[in-house]
């Protein structure tokens, strides 16, 4: 994929750091970042309008089974 003269010199020229995925953790990445570099230029890349992968799939939350399944896993 070819990017036009002004996506080529306005988003990717000069950049500092660049993160690959818009979900939970590349959006906290760049805030993370952002907060201690103030004057980096940061991108974040992400292929879908909303967000499409492992975060999204799951609101988020990290799935460690259901109660009787914890209990279980420590006898």
């Amino acid at each position: 994929m070819a990017f036009s003269y002004w996506e080529s010199k306005e988003w990717l020229e000069g950049l500092d750091l660049c993160i690959v995925g818009g979900g939970i953790v590349g959006l906290s990445a760049a805030i993370f970042a952002k907060e201690r570099h103030p004057g980096w230029r940061i991108v974040v890349l992400e292929s879908t309008p909303f967000g499409g992968g492992g975060s999204s799939k799951n609101a988020g939350f990290a799935c460690f089974g259901s109660a009787s399944e914890l209990r279980q896993d420590r006898m």
